[in-house]
């Protein structure tokens, strides 16, 4: 029988528990990353929030197979009340902050207060659980829903309550379709049928009705499935793939559980300034560790069904990723919270029952439990603020507050120049395939903007511009900025380049040094104005008109070399743009510059003052 006081106390301690979970989830959420695959899950998010279309799949995943739309899908859900990414980085950190609650409820039905306690504490200040709590990513989701599947799982198999059976093969259905990693759980439901099969006897209504539910949730993805038959070899592919067998998935699932590597987020090279800023938690991380290997091991030797399930939970994906035939990433482990916190709580509800002085078992293990998870946290908090504020290159990604800032710059800039557009000047100009646009494309939406591959063009639209240039080195930049009437640079964090914005007045002038002979119209309705030769080979020309859907290449041709190259694409064309192509030409001479229709490769003729074919290219006497 608990005491009223003893009950009063675990309900503060829970309360400042699910507190502390609170702040380091929701809070900074300005400091959490944006990159590729947040922003395509997010737009994906918001079409159906603005009910443009019903996801069918999600985005694509490392092992070449697409999601399920299933993370699309409660994405949205805050997306429909606020339509910004924060709507939906706060809507998962809340997931996973009732994820704790939900640890510790669970725990306490099943093992005690004592152990529920524990696990909640050190689930909520766990460095990888808080991290994996922070962004737009599928697998963000799964503890709260890895959760029910457990729940339904000691409800069905350690009590024998038949109707749980059908929310335990609905919720295995959901987290799957959540990130595939969660596949590993297929065979534990398995063996758990088989092994508690006496207590589930005569369930098959529960089961088909189970199953059927299960279906429903995967229809969408297989319709399209059917829809896009031709990509059905992927499995095949992906099976064909020569399998290893190694150690990766022990320690990814040590790492998850103990917080090891965390430091990893600083980068390769600024990590050790951010180990030197902080205490060495190694210690603390072995104990995390040792003490969820010593659950392990009383939940063997006690064997009651609740424990053995909470066991073969941490256990099952271990073993089932020993083996892969595609890379395995820590983030695949996920799945493993909490149940190592779990079982460390158990492991300490255990020792401390022989000491019967309250104040014994606090300083023996109450002492070193609230110790280690307050210099986690601390650890965890100190990393934060440092990738906050400092570049992280091969690490943290730039924080989305910080995006967000230059993107409300450059929208600030767009008002001033009354610019009907924002040009987005970076690597690369396909938002369904290169990192920067993608992270635009969402942060740029219902705002006019094109995209610029700063590399291979430089885009003047006849209307003025914000060009908004990604950090790093390209060609394209220094035109801008020789063509900018004002300019500004938002601060990211620091030693870090920052995102530049640069303002183009309207009918800026863009003259090439050298002019290409007449006639240098094209048929497609492109105007060949001129050339340069350095620092890079340069096309000067432009869109006349915008022709008949179709995809163009340049071809410019010297002795011994040539260099083709679409100059910029024609579907991102506009009337009256002056565009600045680069090529990679080192060769010296004449040069033949020409247009051809791609991938036909027909070319476009040069036309002549009455309207003839005249020749395949003009010359550029270099």
């Amino acid at each position: 029988m608990i005491s009223r006081s003893s009950a009063h106390a675990s309900r503060l301690a829970l309360l400042a528990i699910l507190a502390t979970a609170a702040i380091l989830r929701l809070g900074w959420p300005g400091i959490t990353e944006f990159k590729a695959d947040e922003a395509r899950l997010f737009s994906l998010a918001l079409d159906m929030a603005e009910i443009q279309s019903f996801a069918l799949r999600g985005i694509g995943s490392s092992v070449g197979f697409p999601n399920f739309p299933m993370s699309v899908w409660l994405y949205a859900l805050p997306l429909f009340v606020w339509k910004h990414p924060y709507s939906a980085t706060l809507f998962v950190a809340a997931l996973n902050t009732a994820a704790v609650w939900a640890c510790h409820r669970l725990t306490r039905r099943y093992w005690g207060e004592t152990d529920a306690l524990v696990a909640a504490l050190f689930f909520a200040v766990s460095p990888w659980a808080v991290i994996y709590s922070r962004k737009i990513w599928a697998q963000d989701l799964l503890p709260l829903f890895v959760l029910a599947y457990i729940g339904s799982a000691l409800a069905a198999f350690a009590e024998g309550r038949r109707g749980f059976l059908l929310l335990h093969i609905v919720a295995l259905a959901v987290i799957i379709q959540i990130h595939l990693s969660s596949i590993a759980f297929a065979p534990l439901t398995a063996i758990l049928m088989i092994v508690f099969w006496r207590r589930t006897r005569g369930a098959w209504k529960e089961i088909v009705l189970g199953v059927g539910l299960a279906a429903l949730t995967a229809a969408p993805f297989g319709i399209w499935a059917l829809q896009n038959a031709d990509g059905s070899g992927l499995v095949s592919n992906l099976l064909a793939r020569p399998a290893v067998m190694d150690a990766e998935s022990v320690r990814f699932a040590w790492m998850v559980l103990t917080g090891g590597d965390i430091h990893s987020l600083a980068g390769p090279k600024a990590f050790e300034a951010y180990l030197a800023s902080v205490p060495d938690v190694t210690l603390i991380r072995w104990l995390w560790g040792l003490l969820a290997i010593a659950g392990l091991i009383v939940a063997a030797r006690r064997r009651q069904p609740a424990d053995i399930i909470l066991a073969l939970w941490l256990v099952a994906p271990v073993l089932f990723f020993v083996r892969h035939g595609t890379p395995i990433f820590p983030h695949y482990f996920i799945i493993t919270l909490p149940a190592g916190h779990m079982l460390a709580g158990l492991a300490i509800s255990k020792g401390s029952e022989s000491l019967r002085s309250s104040r014994l078992r606090g300083l023996i293990f109450g002492l070193p439990v609230i110790g280690s998870a307050v210099m986690q946290m601390t650890a965890w908090l100190a990393l934060l603020f440092f990738i906050g504020a400092n570049a992280t290159p091969g690490g943290f990604g730039a924080p989305l507050g910080l995006l967000l800032s230059a993107v409300e710059g450059a929208k600030q800039m767009q008002a001033s120049f009354a610019a009907p557009e924002i040009l987005i000047v970076g690597s690369g100009d396909a938002p369904d395939v290169d990192d920067f646009p993608a992270v635009m494309e969402a942060l740029f939406r219902g705002t006019p903007h094109r995209f610029v591959d700063g590399n291979e063009a430089a885009v003047f639209p006849q209307g003025g511009a914000v060009a908004l240039i990604e950090p790093g080195d390209f060609w394209a930049r220094g035109r801008y900025e020789d063509c900018a009437a004002t300019e500004a640079c938002m601060v990211l964090r620091a030693s870090e380049f920052g995102i530049e914005l640069v303002g183009i007045a309207p009918n800026t002038t863009v003259e090439a040094a050298n002019l290409f002979p007449e006639p240098r119209a094209l048929a497609n309705g492109v105007e060949l104005l001129g050339w340069e030769p350095e620092p890079v080979w340069s096309v000067f020309w432009r869109v006349g008109y915008i022709p008949p859907a179709a995809d163009y290449h340049f071809f410019n041709q010297a002795a011994g070399a040539q260099a083709d190259g679409p100059g910029y694409p024609s579907r991102y064309w506009r009337d009256g743009d002056v565009v600045i192509s680069f090529f990679d030409l080192p060769a010296s001479g004449p040069v033949r510059v020409g247009m051809y229709e791609y991938p036909s490769v027909i070319n476009v003729p040069v036309m002549d003052a009455a309207g003839l074919p005249y020749s395949d290219a003009v010359m550029a006497e270099r």
